[in-house]
């Protein structure tokens, strides 16, 4: 069972994730792109030469992109030509003459292929923009309050709580608590509320209808696991959510046999959007406090973890799904993290939220 409850509406939202992950030896792609200098002040109207180092396995392009503290896109330019192999490349982007001035700006380069599939990616955080008047510190600019979502949820997410999640005597802190979602998984086939990860962007998750994520790995022969649209996850009708690691031994990659997995998130990139973080609008469910904090309650109970590499896990996101380092980009909230054959793993990954650091 989990639920959700809060007080208010928000401008920061949450994404809950149940997923049986699989360990295996870190891999490393043969595309790579890393920005060179750092050009961490810059002006409106300044334009800025930077040099970005790839490598590449097929013929692509570089694109170095600007963004404010809350991921929108401030300026962008590409490679005047097509990249291939390794090299570096120079790229003059200038900077809108309007820009705010503040700090927690941010550097990306992207590493493309010739049909601008994202291929590797590099950031450079904590750029200020000055105002030109002086060389003091910029004031910090605030983000511009989120546009809050009047759309419809997705039909196949129920707008009620199933269960008898609302009714029950389960602690909750002092206060006017409401519950907003909750799931006890009743019924049976593939559940409504839950959606398979097969892409981070709307395109990907449309495209890919059979299988998805080729998790850290650029390739399908460097995957150390695919996510699944179906046969991996189900409702038992005994109020299970049962979810499947299978290994495929028709199907080899430089790994050994194809890993299969059900890799569950209760939202998907619905539609294109560039007001949005990664310019993607998520469908489904998610979870935000706006005058007040969130509290989320979560029951999870499975079989012994005792397959070779298996990783269970169960957490919180937030939509913009960040690993930068900068927690205004978003953060993972870990509920339950078990690693098999590593138990010190376990002892800074349980019921922490271990990758949240101070801005």
């Amino acid at each position: 069972m989990s639920s959700s409850h809060t007080p208010a509406q928000s401008n920061k939202y949450w994404l809950i994730l149940f997923a049986v992950l699989v360990v295996a030896a870190p891999s490393y792609a043969a595309d790579s792109v890393k920005i060179v200098e750092s050009q961490t002040s810059i002006s409106p109207g300044q334009t800025i030469s930077l040099s970005v180092r790839y490598q590449t396995s097929v013929k692509g392009l570089v694109q170095l992109q600007l963004f404010n503290s809350s991921w929108k896109k401030v300026a962008e330019k590409s490679t005047p030509t097509v990249v291939s192999d390794n090299g570096q490349a120079r790229i003059e982007i200038k900077i809108p003459g309007d820009t705010i001035a503040g700090e927690n700006y941010l550097w990306q380069a992207v590493l493309f292929d010739g049909k601008w599939k994202k291929l590797a990616e590099d950031t450079l955080a904590k750029v200020r923009v000055s105002d030109g008047s002086d060389d003091a510190p910029a004031p910090k600019s605030l983000p511009p309050e989120k546009p809050k979502n009047t759309d419809d949820a997705s039909e196949s997410v129920p707008q009620t709580p199933s269960g008898d999640a609302g009714e029950t005597d389960q602690w909750v802190p002092p206060g006017d608590w409401q519950l907003e979602w909750a799931d006890e998984f009743n019924g049976r086939g593939e559940p409504k509320n839950w959606y398979p990860l097969l892409g981070y962007d709307p395109t990907a998750f449309r495209e890919n209808t059979a299988k998805g994520l080729r998790w850290s790995g650029a390739s399908e022969d460097t995957a150390w696991m695919y996510s699944t649209k179906s046969g991996n996850h189900i409702l038992d009708g005994k109020g299970h959510l049962v979810l499947r690691v299978v290994c495929d031994k028709t199907q080899l990659n430089e790994h050994g046999p194809k890993v299969n997995a059900g890799y569950l998130l209760t939202g998907y990139p619905e539609k294109w959007d560039s007001t949005e973080p990664h310019n993607a609008k998520w469908g489904g469910q998610f979870f935000s406090p706006a005058d007040g904090p969130l509290y989320v309650s979560a029951s999870v109970r499975s079989d012994q973890v005792v397959g070779h590499s298996t990783w269970f896990a169960f957490w919180l996101f937030s939509e913009t799904r960040a690993y930068n380092g900068n927690p205004a980009d978003g953060t993972e909230v870990d509920i339950v993290e078990i690693a098999k054959g590593a138990p010190r793993y376990m002892s800074h990954s349980f019921n922490v939220a271990n990758h949240w650091k101070e801005s």
